[in-house]
């Protein structure tokens, strides 16, 4: 053994995949449930996703970054140039430039109530869209003016196949909108940034019939209310034979059953 050392926190972390650049700095991708994994690096805070290298002793952190749920856990590979090349396990493949400032781009698209990072759209969803500096530096939340929501928030558009979208929130790493409900399933789609005049390269994506999610609380259950409008929970749950409204998004068509 050359040498061993520790990476990771308090929680449950996990390398995936590894490789070293021309240098021997040793590089690492996988997944992290610690709370205070380093970060020095990263652009998200609550990723669950980490990117770290070794320098060639093991003596040093040389780069420690979390990224976006499933954004780059699966596979890692450098090509000559020191360019990582990454990949998650839903399928998303990018690139990170271990030196310098990330440039403003898309990382990922995901369903907003829950679900991993994906490069999928259904139509009238709300998503939630990933990547460095993507926003303002303090987020801000969209209020709606006569029930319409703006298409412009801090100096900031999102544009799906050219058209300005409807904002929910923006900020620096993630920006929540509506996709366009008049989307073709099976079609594909351009998104794009535009943020204080400076445009994201093109994202592509494809969009899909239905792909639901439901809004949850922190503790992983749904964010329901009981029919006495009181939320729902292991501590008060429903009562037999009551109504409990759940929210969720990424349905699709809407279709409602009797409920027998």
């Amino acid at each position: 053994m050359v040498w061993a050392s520790y990476l990771g926190g308090t929680g449950v972390d996990a390398a995936k995949s590894v490789a070293l650049d021309a240098t021997g700095n040793v590089w690492l991708s996988g997944t992290t449930a610690s709370a205070k994994f380093p970060n020095k690096q990263g652009w998200v805070q609550s990723g669950s996703d980490f990117l770290a290298a070794f320098n060639p002793s093991g003596t040093a952190l040389v780069y420690s970054a979390r990224y976006p749920n499933d954004a780059l856990s699966q596979s890692l590979a450098i090509d000559p140039t020191g360019l990582l090349h990454v990949a998650g396990p839903t399928g998303i493949v990018g690139t990170v430039a271990p030196t310098g400032t990330p440039a403003m781009r898309i990382f990922g698209i995901a369903n907003a109530a829950y679900g991993p990072l994906l490069g999928r759209i259904v139509p009238g969803e709300l998503i939630s869209i990933y990547g460095p500096h993507i926003g303002p530096a303090t987020p801000v939340t969209a209020t709606a003016a006569s029930g319409v929501l703006p298409t412009s928030l801090a100096g900031v558009q999102v544009l799906i196949n050219g058209v300005a979208v409807p904002l929910l929130y923006v900020s620096d790493s993630q920006i929540n909108v509506v996709a366009p409900q008049a989307a073709t399933p099976n079609s594909s789609l351009t998104v794009q940034i535009v943020s204080n005049s400076v445009t994201s390269p093109i994202f592509p994506a494809t969009v899909v019939a239905a792909e639901p999610e439901v809004f949850r609380k922190s503790d992983g259950t749904a964010a329901a209310i009981n029919q006495d409008n009181t939320v729902n929970s292991a501590a008060n749950p429903a009562k037999a034979g009551s109504i409990v409204s759940i929210w969720a998004t990424g349905t699709g068509s809407i279709y409602y059953y009797p409920i027998p």
